[in-house]
């Protein structure tokens, strides 16, 4: 079954305050924004995923993934598990971030300056 993983995206761009960015900058009601960080919304137009492709600088792919349950399983080899990833077990970053010593944090930054540096 297709499932979107929306709430992770968000928090994988760094996003502090989820809800309010998707209100301002995808347009969504209060509603919406709750309804698609909490994984209850269960359909969205095109338009919707156009505009969080845009805002969150993804494609649609990684706003879905398939989850196999015992009516939806598909073979081993198909396209949808291979290309729609599940989201990872830990994409909050802040959570990430204060897990780790500020060595590692320290040492994370430097890495980071170093690859936009490249671009």
């Amino acid at each position: 079954m297709l499932r979107f993983k929306i709430k992770q995206m968000v928090q994988a761009k760094g996003i502090l305050h989820p809800h309010q960015f998707l209100m301002k900058n995808c347009g969504f009601t209060s509603n919406k924004a709750f309804n698609l960080l909490n994984e209850t919304q269960k359909s969205i137009t095109l338009s919707d995923a156009s505009t969080l492709c845009e805002q969150l600088t993804c494609t649609p792919n990684d706003l879905l993934f398939w989850e196999q349950n015992a009516s939806d399983k598909l073979p081993d080899d198909h396209p949808c598990l291979s290309q729609l990833s599940a989201p990872d077990a830990q994409s909050d970053w802040k959570k990430i971030l204060k897990s780790l010593s500020k060595e590692d944090v320290d040492d994370l930054y430097k890495q980071a300056q170093s690859r936009l540096n490249k671009k």
